[in-house]
């Protein structure tokens, strides 16, 4: 049998049981209706642990927490009964709906839970392994259908040295109906075993106490503050929320000094002197931790990246105290399962996949810092030394391999409670008809997207070429958004060959324009549709400036 990578011997399995309810089950008592091929000697158990909830009939809602019992089948043989003894835990939780596209996608709801004492108190504990809390989450997995794709994101991230979200995999039973594979995790917070930066009290208002730790997240908001700057494609507002404390729980000194901290990093990434060491944004940051967070984001081409459930974080300055990005969150829409935003392509970049008519777009920070040296030089060094080892394509199959043998039994009564294997949920890009195929899709698509990334990454120019072209060349185009003319505008610090280039997103080549152009500022006009033999459609396009060769600028241009 193959090594479990990620998920040890204790994997989870769920029972929830109303106060009032005996906690011995019977076979009766469990909703199998759906499961058809279930017997009763092969299928009464699991090499999961199996979970049941009950909530004596009461709905869970997605907006505030109801109470209910909690039991935990996880035997040391391996072998779990659905109808047996809670062993792992027996007790009280307070559990609410989560998760916002997928609660419209499937009956198969994520929930959030905290484990309590007998008098309704917060009870941190260990469950299945994981460290002692009682905050916890328990995703259902529906559009994935590998039902792994998270875990394997946050296995890879902690490797690299990022905390990310430990899970355990189980089966779960709701109020006696079967609802198949879930994985539990730990929710993010600030705690020694999970963000591990200081607590942040509200008397905290003086000197070094104000200045940590703070959690933030960018997502749909909560409450927040909106950035002065825009976002690059589209014009519109980001919107960075509290996360950590609670917003309620600060006060005044405490809002505005992380909404004052994270102003000044913005407005230093986008001043004029962004790439100095010590006046730009780098005395502001945890440099490697935006690099791992771009290039891991990047690798799953998770088209909810940089926008969408998006955290990074501080702690007090006697403590390092710089932004810190991470930990990763939510990558189930990654690795090819999203149908659009070339969410299914194995080339190109999530940071220019983005339409401008969505409503939640990228910062300008990732665009700004692969305009800087420094930035790219770390990239190329840490992409290098992680696919040695982390990320080899070798180390990825083997954690693949092990997570989808270890859900090889369940999968089988996940599928015939939710029969979708052939069935295209949004937003699928691909519909395998079988778990096998849909596992092998998974090992393709990374397998094609590490050697794209490669291809990339290692062609980035030297560090001393990168700086020239920063320091010499001015690039840019206007009005952008365009109707029918668009001006690229280049200054030349010398006479030389100019190659302009336009594709879409998918890389498709759309227009090529060759000049001589001598030392000095240029505009070069181009109507889209004289070139075209038909009009331009509407959407984002990319273009390209190279001089004597050497690519200079590629950057985002829109025909509205």
């Amino acid at each position: 049998m193959k090594h479990i990578l990620v998920l040890n011997a204790s994997i989870l399995a769920l029972f929830f049981i109303g106060p009032s309810l005996t906690f011995a089950q019977s076979e009766e008592g469990i909703n199998f209706k759906n499961i058809r091929r279930i017997k009763a000697a092969e299928d009464s158990s699991s090499n999961l642990p199996v979970v049941i909830i009950n909530t004596e009939g009461l709905h869970i809602p997605n907006d505030n927490r109801i109470a209910a019992h909690m039991g935990i089948v996880n035997n040391n043989d391996g072998r779990n009964s659905f109808y047996g003894s809670f062993n792992e835990f027996d007790g009280l939780v307070s559990i609410e709906q989560r998760g916002s596209s997928s609660a419209w996608v499937s009956d198969k709801v994520s929930y959030s839970f905290e484990t309590q004492d007998d008098t309704g108190g917060n009870l941190n504990i260990s469950l299945l392994g994981l460290p002692k809390e009682n905050d916890w989450v328990l995703i259902g997995e529906y559009s994935d259908k590998t039902l792994i794709r998270n875990a394997l994101a946050y296995e890879l991230s902690r490797r690299a040295g990022r905390y990310a979200s430990r899970t355990r995999f189980c089966e779960l039973i709701l109020n006696n109906d079967y609802r198949g594979i879930y994985m539990l995790g730990e929710k993010i917070k600030c705690d020694n075993n999970r963000v591990n930066i200081s607590t942040l009290n509200p008397d905290d208002i003086l000197d070094d106490d104000l200045t940590g730790g703070y959690i933030l997240r960018i997502d749909r908001p909560d409450e927040h503050w909106v950035s002065p700057y825009k976002s690059p494609v589209g014009n519109k507002d980001i919107k960075i929320s509290y996360y950590y404390p609670d917003w309620e729980d600060m006060p005044d000194e405490q809002r505005q000094y992380i909404k004052n901290y994270v102003t000044r990093f913005e407005t230093a990434l986008n001043g004029a002197s962004f790439q100095d060491p010590t006046k730009g944004y780098l005395p502001y940051v945890d440099l490697c931790s935006f690099v791992d967070y771009f290039l891991f984001s990047e690798l799953s081409k998770n088209v909810d990246a940089y926008r969408l459930s998006t955290y990074f974080y501080k702690d007090k300055d006697s403590k390092g105290g710089r932004l810190t990005m991470g930990p990763l969150w939510d990558i189930n829409l990654g690795f090819g399962n999203a149908n659009y935003y070339s969410g299914d392509l194995t080339s190109g970049w999530v940071i220019n996949s983005i339409l401008s008519q969505d409503e939640f777009q990228i910062p300008f920070w990732w665009s700004r810092l692969l305009q800087d040296p420094t930035f790219i030089l770390t990239l190329k060094s840490r992409w290098q030394q992680l696919r040695h080892n982390i990320l080899s394509e070798t180390t990825i199959t083997g954690i693949i391999d092990s997570l989808a043998l270890l859900l090889d039994e369940a999968q089988e009564r996940n599928f015939i409670r939710w029969p979708i294997l052939n069935q295209w949920v949004w937003p699928n890009a691909y519909v395998g008809g079988n778990y096998e195929n849909e596992i092998q899709y998974l090992l393709t698509w990374i397998s094609d997207r590490l050697l794209w990334m490669d291809s990339q990454i290692n062609g980035i120019s030297d560090l001393k070429q990168t700086e020239m072209i920063a320091n010499f060349y001015e690039v840019y185009a206007f009005p952008n958004p365009f109707e029918d003319m668009v001006t690229i505008r280049i200054g030349m610090p010398e006479e030389g060959d100019v190659r302009i280039r336009i594709t879409d997103y998918t890389g498709k080549e759309i227009i090529v324009i060759n000049r001589y152009l001598t030392q000095g500022l240029h505009d070069v006009m181009i109507d889209v549709n004289s070139l075209q033999r038909q009009s331009l459609i509407k959407g984002l396009y990319l273009y390209q400036v190279a001089v004597n060769g050497k690519l200079i600028r590629t950057e985002k241009i829109i025909k509205k």
